[in-house]
């Protein structure tokens, strides 16, 4: 985070972060370490009826813009449609809106990281929506399934960060016998009632699937469409690592009861957002697929969890 905004932050009367969902999560609880009281935070959504308040804060709906004194407060997108958000409002909001992908997914050094590691981040950072603990459990994830035969899986590609991590992982060991698959709508979250979902339709839709496959390396094939169905357009039958993050109840599921009957012995699946306030239908469908299953789950990097196959 620049100087300026982190001085701005601790000197402003009020922090409006436009985002409930699990990056406005990571966003709030991140400027609690810096000091500064939950009182001085809100919340700014879309889905503000259907949320009402998140971590104890109020969500109010964007229409608060026109109330705020932009001289006294701060208005910090923390979200990961930040395009979408800059694009929806007139020019003079526009130029009062604040973002710091660093907030969001924190770039910390640490001793344990290799300089690949960090090298293949920092290129990837503007596109990768996860703080290094979670890229890093990807990354080294894929390096113990390198000799387990099966291909990669990620459901929830969305601009290709986490699925271009996997592939320079990959890369890394010499691998060149597994395919590396994404599976995306490529046009934003569909419609799906219950467990919370409502709120997520076209979440994530700032994402074009022509630009999204020309930034992939050979070794990673994408399929469009709504999953499970768009997963007939191609045979897998099996699976050394899944990566799934998507964000509701049914996608969630499906995903789980898709990949684990193909999931090899030792193979892993690693499960975004399983700890999130802001998805609490991932965590519904995980510990149904889990009990129903009999499969234990552990708990990593923040709202991570990891499954292997035993």
């Amino acid at each position: 985070m620049n100087k300026e905004l982190l001085t701005a932050l601790i000197q402003c009367n009020k922090i409006h972060l436009w985002g409930a969902a699990s990056s406005g999560h990571r966003a709030f609880y991140k400027i609690l370490e810096l000091g500064i009281p939950a009182s001085k935070i809100d919340f700014i959504d879309k889905n503000h009826e259907v949320l009402k308040s998140v971590v104890g804060r109020p969500v109010r709906s964007p229409e608060i813009l026109s109330e705020i004194n932009f001289s006294t407060d701060i208005v910090l997108i923390a979200s990961s449609m930040v395009t979408e958000i800059i694009e929806s409002q007139p020019e003079h909001i526009r130029e009062k809106l604040n973002y710091s992908h660093d907030l969001l997914f924190s770039r910390a050094v640490k001793y344990k990281f290799d300089e690949e590691f960090l090298n293949t981040i920092n290129d990837l950072t503007s596109l990768l929506l996860l703080d290094i603990d979670e890229a890093f459990t990807i990354w080294s994830s894929i390096k113990e399934t390198k000799d387990i035969e099966g291909d990669i899986v990620e459901l929830g590609v969305y601009k290709g960060g986490s699925i271009r991590l996997m592939a320079k992982a990959h890369e890394s060991e010499n691998g060149t016998n597994k395919r590396i698959i994404g599976f995306d709508t490529f046009e934003g979250i569909p419609l799906q009632t219950g467990n919370g979902d409502e709120k997520f339709l076209g979440f994530l839709s700032d994402v074009s699937f022509e630009d999204i496959i020309k930034t992939m390396p050979n070794c990673v094939s994408l399929v469009k469409g709504i999953f499970p169905e768009s997963a007939t357009q191609i045979n897998i039958e099996k699976i050394s690592l899944a990566h799934l993050d998507a964000d509701t109840y049914k996608s969630t599921f499906d995903g789980l009861n898709f990949v684990w009957p193909k999931l090899v012995k030792q193979g892993r699946i690693i499960l975004h957002d399983y700890n999130s306030q802001g998805c609490p239908g991932v965590k519904k469908a995980t510990d149904e697929f889990l009990q129903d299953n009999n499969v234990t789950a552990i708990e990593i990097a923040e709202s991570q969890i990891l499954l292997i196959k035993n």
